[in-house]
């Protein structure tokens, strides 16, 4: 969806807000409030389930929690040089970076807000890799690690995880669909480019984007249906936005 401007929210899903509830986790990140949804740990669990490792299954969603957090800190803190942030929200669907821009909010600031998230998940995908490679090679590290398989076990699945979460959701991420953060400097760029017709041509690249990437996973990587299921979700979506836009259909 393209960015709100002047005093509107502007929010970085989709899916908008997920309503209050008595289960919500609630606290303050350099003080920026954070708001877990209860149906967050659903989607981290569904990702990270082991029928038989209950342990690695709670490794796994605390990686996911730290992952989307730390992306959504990512525009967070961007936003709040341009504009006030209200809340993060971390729910189904992911999560969600909510603030109110400036009036020095041009579209260029705009792109950068978009491109934090991913950095930030790089940067710590990276710091994970360094971690994962340095770590062992310290004495009482090592020592502590090799003392119950357990913890070796911990450490290679959380470093493993949080390095190959964060590249590939970064890198998906940056596709030019929105609402994805890709579909967000797509759609601002082609603004630049032509006031008139930028949000027309930003959908259709979403919808052929899309398609690209259904026929890609169909025949080099089938067992990943559940992107294939988001790529027809953000391509119906950005549909019926171009539609709604154009007034036809493409």
């Amino acid at each position: 969806m393209p960015k709100i401007m002047g005093n509107e929210i502007e929010e970085s899903s989709m899916f908008g807000r997920f309503g209050p509830t008595p289960f919500d986790i609630r606290f303050q990140l350099i003080g920026i409030p954070v708001i877990v949804h209860p149906a967050f740990w659903l989607l981290a669990a569904m990702f990270s389930w082991r029928e038989q490792r209950l342990d690695l299954t709670m490794v796994g969603m605390i990686c996911i929690f730290v992952s989307i957090l730390v992306h959504e800190m990512g525009h967070a803190i961007l936003q709040r040089k341009w504009g006030e942030v209200l809340d993060i929200q971390l729910h189904l669907f992911g999560g969600a970076a909510s603030f109110i821009p400036g009036p020095g909010y041009t579209p260029l600031r705009s792109i950068l807000v978009s491109l934090a998230g991913p950095a930030f998940g790089f940067i710590l995908a990276g710091i994970a890799l360094l971690v994962q490679w340095g770590a062992p090679r310290i004495d009482p590290i090592y020592e502590f690690l090799i003392s119950d398989q357990r913890y070796e076990q911990y450490f290679m699945v959380s470093t493993s995880i949080l390095i190959f979460l964060n590249i590939v959701w970064g890198i998906f991420n940056l596709l030019p669909l929105p609402p994805l953060d890709g579909g967000h400097v797509s759609m601002d760029v082609c603004k630049l480019i032509s006031r008139r017709n930028g949000e027309i041509w930003a959908y259709r690249i979403a919808i052929v984007t899309a398609g690209l990437v259904i026929l890609y996973i169909a025949k080099f990587a089938p067992h990943y249906r559940l992107v294939v299921l988001w790529c027809l979700l953000l391509g119906y979506q950005n549909w019926q936005a171009l539609n709604q836009r154009t007034g036809k259909n493409w």
